[in-house]
């Protein structure tokens, strides 16, 4: 924080795992804004571990493990220890935006609804380049979730439900979270689930960050 409360601008990680979202999501609900609660995700981290804001891990094809998706930053690991994610800056080093589209293709293809998604999607990462702020890309990305779930005309819905049929928001959250793994980038959950996914931002497991 600045003087006299002014929030240091942060963005939110790259592909952030549902685990980071759930996060996100109790701080909304708290009555946080979206500025405030990534700055308050991005302050909970060991500096250390501010290089994993550039990396995001979604399902490999075909029954595959795992894939990494990561960004290179300019500069490399001396600037993702020092600076706030804020501030770093793309390199286009190895052509990772072909390589990004084509694995988030691959892999979410045939899913319900990373189609009606994908276009803006390959339109943010496809127009990366270098120099330009990594935290233009990756709330532009944070931009796409929230318009595909109505994050923000739902989440005084949600505020209101949690306060009188908490039990009811509990069923919802057991419901839409089965079968995700929330180590994987939010956007898996949004590429099979669509707008129902918001839901799976409610359960309670405490997320590792």
């Amino acid at each position: 924080m600045g003087p006299l409360g002014e929030v240091k601008p942060t963005t939110p990680p790259y592909l952030a795992s549902l685990a980071i979202y759930r996060r996100w999501m109790r701080l909304r609900l708290d009555g946080m804004d979206d500025a405030v609660a990534w700055r308050c995700i991005a302050d909970e981290l060991p500096q250390s571990a501010r290089r994993h804001f550039s990396r995001g891990l979604i399902a490999g094809a075909h029954s595959q493990g795992a894939l990494t998706l990561s960004v290179p930053i300019a500069g490399g690991a001396s600037v993702t220890r020092r600076l706030d994610p804020a501030l770093w800056r793309l390199s286009m080093h190895g052509r990772w935006p072909e390589v990004h589209i084509g694995a988030l293709m691959t892999s979410y293809a045939s899913t319900p609804f990373y189609p009606h998604m994908r276009p803006a999607v390959e339109d943010v990462i496809g127009s990366a380049a270098e120099g330009e702020r990594f935290a233009a890309m990756s709330a532009a990305l944070h931009t796409i979730i929230l318009r595909t779930l109505s994050c923000e005309e739902l989440i005084p819905a949600l505020r209101r439900l949690a306060a009188t049929d908490p039990l009811r928001l509990s069923r919802l959250a057991h419901q839409h979270s089965a079968g995700l793994d929330a180590e994987l980038a939010f956007i898996d959950a949004v590429a099979r689930k669509g707008p129902a996914a918001i839901f799976s931002l409610l359960a309670p497991d405490a997320p590792e960050i």
